[in-house]
């Protein structure tokens, strides 16, 4: 018997000053069995960070062409690809041409995301960098004095959300 996808349910409140963007999302989340959960809250935050109308999970395994998440104009076409983990540079060059801005969210060590683009055939597209999350100079200037430790843990984004009630088991993936 093959094993079916996990439905995870997330009640939302986004509140991103920074792009003006406050909503209240209610998500079912599906989880194949084959992806971690660090994948899985991942896709979440990266859903969170790009919130736009026009936003859409795929469909998963089921559409290997597809990026993980897609924000579509109303005609359909895709005006950002964003992918999870670390799509090789064919995948990534393929995205490009697509004329959307392409974003990669990785839950492993950005650094050796980008070391392994550069030693496949096909370069990295020109504009590819690893960015970290820093908060705004001027949420900066307000905390006291930290440590090295506590610096990079504050580079880091954090989204508090609430599963509504357990995982339930969806039928097929």
């Amino acid at each position: 018997m093959a094993l079916t996808a996990t439905i995870h349910n997330f009640d939302i409140d986004l509140a991103d000053s920074d792009r003006g963007v406050y909503e209240s999302l209610a998500l079912r989340v599906a989880r194949h069995p084959s992806e971690s959960e660090e994948y899985l809250v991942t896709r979440l935050l990266a859903y969170l960070l790009e919130c736009a109308e026009g936003i859409d999970f795929s469909r998963g395994v089921s559409e290997p062409e597809e990026p993980a998440i897609a924000i579509r104009d109303l005609t359909g076409a895709i005006r950002t690809w964003i992918d999870i983990g670390a799509p090789d540079a064919a995948r990534l060059h393929k995205a490009s041409k697509s004329g959307a801005r392409v974003v990669v969210y990785t839950h492993k060590n950005p650094d050796q995301f980008l070391k392994q683009l550069s030693g496949e055939e096909d370069p990295p597209p020109r504009r590819a960098r690893a960015l970290r999350h820093r908060p705004p100079a001027h949420r900066r200037a307000r905390r006291p004095a930290r440590t090295a430790a506590s610096r990079s843990a504050s580079r880091s984004t954090s989204v508090s959300c609430m599963c509504r009630s357990a995982p339930t088991r969806s039928p097929a993936w």
